[in-house]
């Protein structure tokens, strides 16, 4: 008999099984099966069209499914009412969009504060300090979003998306719309909070050096997970993200 210790099982705090997106008679996502591990980074790369986004905003509760389940932090997202996944994604879920989606009308600390004040719950003010301190944001606190840089009000999402210690943060090709200089700075940031916070990151990208920072790469095409494309470029963009 062997006595040995088998491998240790990873801990998910997310994960998919079987995932089906149609819209109509075309699915976006085709059987899609993925296991996110606590205080991971992982990059799903893939082309445009690819299914990266529609599987971001299936896990989030955005979408609903064709068919298959989500699981994050124990919880099927996929049964759960309107009402109870509108408190998942404001309890348990942190998402970073590309397009930023700031209220126009609040101030920086406002917007950060927004998902406390939704959930009528006082947020950590120590926490809320390292996060401010972090991004470079505590003399823009009383600014509003129209007075900011685009990698300013992604630095102000990042801290929406982080200040409820969320299970997961989910990344929208969080660096689509920014200059390499603030492209770099918010993928450096979203590493940071994985090595120092050991936050669970999962972001949708379609360019190879933007996924780089990630510890695991994934790579999604036509809606199904596929093996490495050989010869792939090592960027898209190599303007952007260029040193």
């Amino acid at each position: 008999m062997d006595l040995r210790p088998g491998p240790a099982r990873v801990e998910h705090v997310a994960e998919t099984t079987g995932l089906v997106k149609a819209h109509g008679a075309v699915e976006a996502l085709r059987g899609v099966s993925i296991g996110f591990a606590r205080g991971e980074f992982t990059a799903i790369l893939g082309p445009p069209g690819s299914g990266k986004s529609t599987l971001l905003h299936c896990m989030a509760g955005l979408e609903p499914v064709t068919s298959g389940r989500v699981v994050i932090a124990g919880t099927d997202v996929t049964r759960l009412s309107a009402g109870r996944l509108a408190k998942l994604r404001r309890d348990r879920l942190g998402f970073v969009f590309r397009e930023f989606n700031l209220l126009p009308l609040l101030t920086v600390e406002e917007n950060i504060r927004l998902t406390g004040r939704l959930a009528s719950r006082r947020i950590d003010e120590e926490w809320f300090a390292t996060l401010v301190d972090a991004l470079g944001l505590r003399e823009r606190l009383g600014q509003r979003p129209a007075d900011l840089s685009d990698g300013r009000r992604q630095r102000v999402a990042m801290a929406r998306a982080l200040v409820n210690r969320p299970e997961v943060v989910l990344a929208d090709e969080p660096t689509g719309d920014l200059d390499a200089v603030s492209g770099r700075e918010v993928l450096s940031f979203l590493r940071g909070a994985v090595d120092a916070y050991g936050q669970t990151v999962v972001m949708v990208t379609q360019d190879p050096t933007v996924a780089s920072y990630a510890d695991r790469i994934l790579h999604l095409n036509d809606g199904r997970l596929v093996d490495e494309p050989a010869g792939a470029p090592m960027s898209l963009f190599p303007e952007r993200l260029s040193a």
